[in-house]
Parts: C-alpha cells; structure tokens; sequence
C-alpha cells in the first residue's frame, strides 16, 4: 500500500497511479514534481521562506506546475505577512479599478498594493472578491 502523504511515495507513483486519486494529469504531473523536488532538497525551507518570502515564492514558481497563487499560498502558510496572490491577478486589477474608478496597470496595482504593508494580502482577495461578486451579477 502507498502512503500518499510521503514525497518517495508521490514522486514513485506513475502519473496513471496519481490520476486515480482524482487528479488531473496537468495536476498529477505538477505533485510529482514537487514531491521530486523535496527528495532532491530542492525546495525552499522554511526559514529561507519566512527570511525571503518573494524568493521562496519565485523559487516555487520554478516548478512544473506552481504558478504565483499555489506558490503564494505555500509561503504565506509559513509567512503571516506575505500577502496571498499575485497583485498582476486579473481579478485583482480589475477589482481594484473598478473601486478606484478608473483602469489601473499592473504597475500601477502594486504600486497601491505596496503602500498597503501588513493589508496588501486581504486588499487583493476583498477586490478580487469584489470583481468577481460584480461579473456574476451581470450575468
């Protein structure tokens, strides 16, 4: 019997075995190579996380997989104040125009974002929360 919860286990498993657990292949092949990735020593620890979370975050991003909001929400599950979800989202810039009342960059949203500090993090979710609330309804 596999153990799911061990990276050897993960990382020996067939794409095929990892699909039966309910996976697709894009997100079987993606745990495989995480659980790949912490074998081999190549994941950010937790010190190097809480120390350098936007590296920690590009160093996730790196692989097959994790893109900034599955990175982000890894180190923000070891950093308190590492803001969840990329400000470039989106949701979140169109969210954050629409409050603003006029049409923001990507440039311009982190911008707004950084004067935020410790709030950036419940910014973004509360204006992509927002953005998404508002397309539904005209709908």
């Amino acid at each position: 019997m596999l153990l799911w919860s061990e990276p050897a286990s993960l990382a020996g498993a067939s794409l095929d075995e990892l699909r039966s657990l309910g996976l697709t292949r894009l997100k079987a092949r993606a745990l495989h190579e995480v659980a790949q990735a912490e074998l081999e020593n190549r994941l950010p620890n937790v010190e190097g996380a809480v120390e350098e979370p936007w590296e920690a975050a590009q160093e996730l991003q790196r692989l097959y997989g994790i893109g900034p909001w599955s990175a982000g929400l890894a180190v923000a599950m070891v950093h308190p104040l590492f803001p969840l979800g990329p400000s470039s989202d989106l949701a979140v810039r169109r969210g954050l125009s629409a409050i603003m009342g006029r049409e923001l960059g990507s440039s311009e949203v982190a911008r707004v974002l950084s004067k935020l500090g410790d709030y950036a993090g419940l910014m973004m979710y509360l204006v992509a929360f927002y953005y998404e609330n508002q397309k539904h309804r005209r709908e």
